[in-house]
């Protein structure tokens, strides 16, 4: 089984969210109901979720539901019927990218960063900056443009069954994520 996700995350590798931020979110109507996701805390839709979040398409979404004969196929649903949202942190900052991942851009003249894995490497080890060859904009890694397939943050806002270029968050939600937290956010897609 593989997962695609739209996972949000703010600028700052190192913003650490509020202790009432599921809240905050409730009040922007964005999260719904909680459940238990095999002893996670997952969340619904929340009633403004689809205009927070603007889909440009779905895919269908095949589930298999256990009978006593095995496992029936029930008829392809709406992948919007599915999603589920997870609110994550850590300790330290970390990097969230998929298989979809490529190499990163300079932010200013979008020559090539260099390999991924390199850049992400050097990051975590070092902390290291990028300094560009062509333009000489210098920046850290987590400021290049990593084409909306990679990020670095310490918390996240994960929402499943999203596949790459399917939704975006549209800008009124990322700037009211901003004013909640004091911190500009950015999305990416992931393909696990």
């Amino acid at each position: 089984m593989s997962i695609h996700a739209l996972s949000l995350h703010p600028a700052d590798p190192d913003f650490s969210p509020p202790p009432d931020f599921a809240d905050r979110l409730r009040l922007l109507n964005f999260l719904g109901e909680e459940f238990d996701y095999f002893g996670d805390v997952r969340f619904r839709p929340g009633s403004a979720f689809f205009e927070l979040i603007r889909f440009d398409c779905t895919h269908n979404v095949i589930e298999l539901k256990p009978t006593e004969d095995g496992l029936t196929e029930l008829p392809p649903q709406d992948s919007r019927d599915f999603v589920q949202i997870e609110l994550s942190s850590c300790d330290k900052p970390g990097v969230t990218c998929g298989c979809n991942i490529r190499d990163p851009l300079c932010p200013v003249c979008a020559t090539p960063a260099g390999d991924w894995g390199d850049l992400i490497g050097a990051w975590h080890d070092t902390n290291a900056a990028f300094n560009c060859a062509d333009c000489g904009h210098g920046c850290s890694i987590p400021d290049l443009n990593w084409q909306h397939v990679a990020g670095f943050a310490r918390c996240w806002i994960t929402i499943q069954q999203i596949y790459e270029g399917d939704a975006v968050p549209v800008d009124e939600f990322l700037a009211s994520l901003a004013d909640t937290t004091g911190c500009e956010w950015r999305y990416l897609w992931y393909h696990l």
